[in-house]
């Protein structure tokens, strides 16, 4: 980048008195308030991402909904029986089980190590 372009504090700087010293403590202050908004605008980002993520997804289905509406559609009417649990064979079962307790722990081990390791 051209020195130009970056120096942007440079008028500033030139227009305090040559002896005058930054208070103690300065730097420091303006880097907290520089990440405390650095935090905001990413909390806002994830905000703004969430609200149109939702958005998007109750507008196609608002559209599905105007399609099959606007055109008449008859929705096909779906039965479902379920088998007799004796009739699911057991390591469906089981496989099952194992699938959800894996996924829950996986769930609780990542929020632990979000919470000790924050991005």
């Amino acid at each position: 980048m051209n020195r130009k372009e970056t120096d942007v504090l440079q008028p500033i700087f030139s227009r305090m008195a040559e002896g005058e010293i930054l208070p103690e403590g300065f730097r420091e202050a303006m880097m907290r308030q520089i990440l405390s908004e650095n935090v905001r605008m990413q909390k806002r980002a994830e905000l703004w991402q969430t609200i149109l993520t939702l958005a998007a997804s109750l507008a196609i289905a608002g559209i599905t909904a105007g399609v099959f509406i606007y055109f008449k559609i008859p929705l096909p009417v779906i039965r479902i029986s379920f088998p007799e649990a004796p009739t699911i064979p057991q390591p469906y079962l089981l496989f099952g089980a194992l699938t959800l307790c894996l996924l829950v722990t996986d769930f609780f081990i990542r929020q632990a190590y979000y919470k000790k390791h924050p991005a």
